[in-house]
Parts: C-alpha cells; sequence; structure tokens
C-alpha cells in the first residue's frame, strides 16, 4: 500500500503572553486529522547558541512576556488513496 507524506516545521514562542505549546501543536495535528493526515512522528529541535543569546535578550528587553521557543519538525502520514486535499 502507497502512502503520502507531509512535514511541518513549528516554531513555538514562549512568555507569559503566548499561548500554550501544547495546545498550539494539538490544534495543528487536529486539523491535519481532519484532512485525513494522521500524525507519525515528532522530532524536537534543539536551540543554537546564537538565538539562545537573542532568546536571553529578547526575554530581558520584554519583562518575560516574549521569547522564543524551541522548534519542532512534525510528520504526518496518509493512505494514498484519500480522496481529501492535498495541498495544506
Amino acid at each position: 500500500m502507497k502512502s503520502a507524506n507531509r512535514v511541518d516545521q513549528m516554531r513555538f514562542y514562549g512568555g507569559w503572553l503566548s499561548p500554550n505549546i501544547r495546545s498550539q501543536l494539538a490544534e495543528r495535528v487536529a486539523l491535519a486529522n481532519s484532512k485525513g493526515w494522521k500524525l507519525h512522528q515528532v522530532n524536537f529541535q534543539p536551540v543554537d547558541s546564537g538565538s539562545a543569546l537573542f532568546n536571553l535578550v529578547l526575554v530581558i528587553i520584554s519583562l518575560g512576556a516574549f521569547s522564543l521557543g524551541r522548534s519542532i519538525i512534525v510528520t504526518y502520514e496518509r493512505d494514498d488513496r484519500f480522496e481529501g486535499d492535498v495541498e495544506s
């Protein structure tokens, strides 16, 4: 059986003004599921030192209201026979 794959790269933002990371991911997965995609894998990307330094400066300037979060790669797959949305 053939299957199709889809990859989403998501960058999360943190701080006390941002929405919850888990709820953002759950909403994206629910949207993909409604279009026939099934979650296959979630990979967390490490933060490099350059963005970590920028993140520290951003947190200090915004008094903790905003910070850069981690990046994740979400992989979906579905049966190739699905007749729904191909590009989303």
